[in-house]
């Protein structure tokens, strides 16, 4: 009995699967491959082309799902910016409005002390020149002068709440860029929509106060 040859067997194989092409082409018809693709390798050539074929269709389900996972990711983070952009829109639509009010309050409580400024001058001067007694003077003087304290008094809460409404406004742009790192880290909607309710909640009370 004759020794196996594997080079020879494969050679021969290759010669059937031409002459099975050549024949496939003069009758016609598309070529046929074997069943086996594995056919005329080694048992060790097979395990390697196995190994590479499985190899691959890891790989190849990993960038599917890798790809998948960033168009996801991108969707979410598109959302989320939208979705902060409003936000910061409101938030600076509100900050503008109690800065607006609050010049408005200063504007008017500064015309007010220049009238009562202008008040207390003319009666200096109505007192020059009419001679009213000291203790009507007096008496209007101490009026005039509480009408001052009161404007005054009242332009310090005007001042306290304008450094206030810049403290909101500073802590809300503080709370914008957290909820922009966060949604940058987590690529989640959950954190988002919980912050965005902190936000409306704290609107809702600012509109109140």
């Amino acid at each position: 009995m004759g020794k196996n040859h594997p080079g020879k067997n494969a050679r021969l194989r290759a010669k059937k699967r031409m002459l099975r092409a050549t024949q496939a082409l003069l009758n016609g018809t598309a070529t046929t491959t074997d069943e086996d693709p594995l056919a005329g390798l080694t048992n060790t050539q097979r395990t390697k082309k196995r190994v590479r074929q499985a190899t691959q269709q890891r790989l190849n389900g990993i960038e599917i799902r890798t790809q998948a996972d960033a168009a996801v990711m991108k969707h979410t983070m598109d959302q989320a910016i939208e979705e902060n952009k409003d936000w910061r829109l409101r938030v600076e639509t509100v900050n503008a409005g109690f800065q607006e009010n609050q010049r408005v309050g200063l504007r008017l409580g500064l015309e007010n002390m220049q009238r009562v400024a202008a008040g207390h001058n003319a009666l200096q001067d109505h007192v020059k020149r009419e001679g009213v007694k000291m203790e009507i003077v007096g008496a209007k003087m101490e009026m005039v002068n509480q009408d001052m304290g009161d404007l005054r008094q009242k332009i310090v809460e005007l001042e306290t709440q304008l450094q206030q409404v810049r403290d909101d406004g500073a802590a809300l742009r503080a709370e914008f860029q957290q909820l922009r790192d966060s949604v940058g880290r987590e690529g989640g909607s959950q954190q988002e929509g919980a912050n965005e309710e902190g936000w409306k909640g704290r609107l809702r009370s600012r509109k109140k106060a």
